[in-house]
């Protein structure tokens, strides 16, 4: 499984960030083999800006099955959902807690509500 961390850095030490124009990019992890890598988000920021790409295309292009941030629009939480990529919030945590949190079930997903206002801030248990 690959899970997407929205970071302000590129490694397993950064920490999440929310999902936004300032995010600096996604450290993906993925389980099958334990491997991290880096995605770029100013690249794909780009791709969108000119109409190339649809938010979630990127995500589903590397095969990201889960994204972990500490905030969400509810539209980006919407289309995610939508193209079957699971939402969790992980507040003040590395890239590595997170990624252990999860498999600990210790974050809950974020439910796709269209009459929630936004994602940000909800806890984490």
């Amino acid at each position: 499984m690959k899970i997407a961390i929205s970071t302000r850095g590129n490694t397993p030490a950064s920490h999440v960030a929310p999902l936004t124009a300032q995010t600096s990019g996604f450290v993906i992890y993925d389980s099958d083999n334990f491997r991290f890598t880096y995605l770029d988000h100013s690249n794909a920021e780009k791709q969108l800006k000119q109409g190339k790409r649809q938010p979630a295309e990127m995500f589903v292009d590397a095969g990201i099955e889960v994204l972990v941030v500490s905030g969400i629009a509810v539209e980006t939480a919407h289309l995610l959902g939508v193209a079957g990529i699971k939402i969790y919030e992980c507040i003040s945590a590395t890239v590595w807690e997170s990624i252990q949190a999860l498999k600990l079930n210790l974050l809950e997903a974020i439910d796709i509500n269209p009459d929630c206002q936004d994602y940000r801030g909800m806890a984490v248990k």
